[in-house]
């Protein structure tokens, strides 16, 4: 009898812990087909926020989030897809936009009157004149938010690109397990580089519109300033885009060591990755550019009072 006990009590223990332990076996491989269903188990398993995107957005906008995915690659695309999905949950109303701060949860930022975004193209420095210069600043579509929105057209961007970064980072461990080559890797390179260049030029481009609104629309700046949603969405998006941009360039390194470990040629020289001899460009010096830029006097004393 007690052999039967003792053998019932580790059946029921182990039947315990395999349910603790995440469905690895489900979750997709890197080079798994691009399927909605692979696509969502995938982003449940490791990004938690990016999936209520994706199914909040396809449940309640009837956008299919399947549309963003081109590169024939379940992870090339999966930041894109949080990123145009995040715009469908914060665009609210005439008067006002939701800047979304995780666990479901947003600031609702009410709109002050502003200028068009365009109006500072020709203040930019050259410096800071890069592909999403003319997308969003100097040559955007008609009815662009960032443009006709000004400033919180502006941040709805910085938040989008937030995201993305965010899905990245999180997506950190997956690539850890299951990444072994240059193709499987690419993807956490190349999409970390590309938002963190977005975090450098869209903190700026706020900072500038921001200084620009100061000496030529001084009612609007001191209206914007005074509006408490807007500052605390900000702070919100910029501290976790800042971090999130720290423990990419950290998980990047340690990426590079794992390359190296499982017999690749992998180093980091001057801003670019290379892996057995395929180069990725991490913009680097654009994104040094741009942050040198940021730490002008003018710009960090409007830094300093959205951050109060």
């Amino acid at each position: 009898m007690k052999k039967i006990t003792c053998l019932f009590s580790l059946l029921f223990v182990l039947f315990v812990l395999s349910a603790a332990v995440p469905a690895e076996a489900a979750v997709p491989k890197p080079g798994a087909a691009v399927t909605k269903k692979n696509v969502l188990k995938l982003i449940k398993a490791y990004d938690k926020d990016g999936y209520f995107f994706l199914t909040h957005g396809r449940k309640n906008r009837g956008m299919d989030f399947m549309q963003w995915f081109t590169r024939g690659r379940i992870t090339a695309d999966l930041d894109t897809a949080v990123h145009e999905q995040c715009h469908l949950n914060t665009f609210h109303d005439r008067s006002s936009e939701r800047i979304y701060k995780g666990k479901k949860k947003f600031y609702t930022v009410k709109y002050t009157p502003v200028f068009k975004t365009k109006k500072t193209a020709s203040s930019v420095p050259k410096a800071c004149r890069y592909s999403r210069y003319n997308i969003y600043v100097a040559d955007p579509m008609p009815n662009l938010s960032s443009n006709v929105q000004g400033v919180y057209g502006l941040l709805n961007e910085f938040c989008a690109y937030s995201w993305g970064m965010n899905n990245t980072v999180k997506l950190y461990p997956y690539y850890k397990k299951y990444a072994s080559d240059y193709n499987d890797w690419s993807p956490f390179f190349i999409s970390g580089a590309n938002n963190r260049q977005a975090y450098a030029e869209f903190n700026f481009f706020i900072l500038h519109y921001l200084n620009y609104a100061k000496k030529h629309y001084p009612k609007h700046y001191k209206k914007i300033m005074a509006n408490k949603a807007f500052k605390a969405a900000y702070k919100y998006t910029e501290k976790k885009f800042r971090k999130n941009i720290k423990t990419w360039e950290k998980d990047v390194k340690a990426a590079v060591k794992i390359l190296n470990d499982k017999g690749h040629e992998a180093y980091l020289s001057d801003g670019n990755l290379w892996v057995d001899f395929y180069g990725i460009s991490l913009f680097q010096e654009e994104y040094d550019g741009i942050m040198k830029e940021v730490r002008k006097s003018k710009y960090q004393k409007i830094y300093k009072k959205l951050k109060k």
